[in-house]
């Protein structure tokens, strides 16, 4: 089998080609109520809601230099049902801090998900999973993880 490089049309952050068919522009978190999970996630991560229309609300995304994807909220009419099989994992500098702030907007941490891991595993308003990622001051929150160093350093 043959790779070649796509090139994709748009911006990709500077990146005129990459190796496969694109990159994510969107997560699209499924909820009841758009409006006010957008504006909670939005309270919590310093963001202001941004285009909306039909049973999407999306918010506005970081200035550049931040990585991508846009948060999309979109209305459903089932409820959430058991754990997420995918979930978001914000990088944080001080994890107490951060875990204060989100109880204080209205999450709560998954103690049914409670484990060594050094990051701490929360849930929004609707039950939708996220993760509080800690980073140490002054290293690069976006730098590759080393998992498995982390791993054996809980084990």
């Amino acid at each position: 089998m043959t790779r070649r490089v796509v090139t994709v049309v748009g911006d990709l952050d500077g990146r005129s080609g990459i190796d496969g068919i694109g990159w994510i522009g969107f997560v699209t978190i499924d909820c009841a109520d758009p409006e006010r999970l957008a504006a909670w996630w939005g309270e919590l991560l310093g963001l202001t809601i941004g285009r909306r229309g039909g049973p999407y609300v999306e918010l506005e995304r970081p200035q550049a230099g931040v990585p991508r994807p846009t948060l999309v909220f979109q209305r459903v009419a089932e409820p959430k049902v058991g754990k997420a099989r995918i979930h978001l994992d914000i990088v944080v500098t001080d994890l107490a801090a951060a875990t204060r702030r989100a109880l204080s907007l209205g999450a709560s941490i998954a103690e049914d998900l409670a484990s060594e891991d050094p990051w701490l595993v929360m849930r929004d308003p609707e039950g939708n999973e996220f993760c509080l990622i800690p980073t140490p001051a002054g290293a690069d929150p976006l730098a590759p993880r080393d998992w498995s160093r982390e791993a054996r350093q809980r084990a």
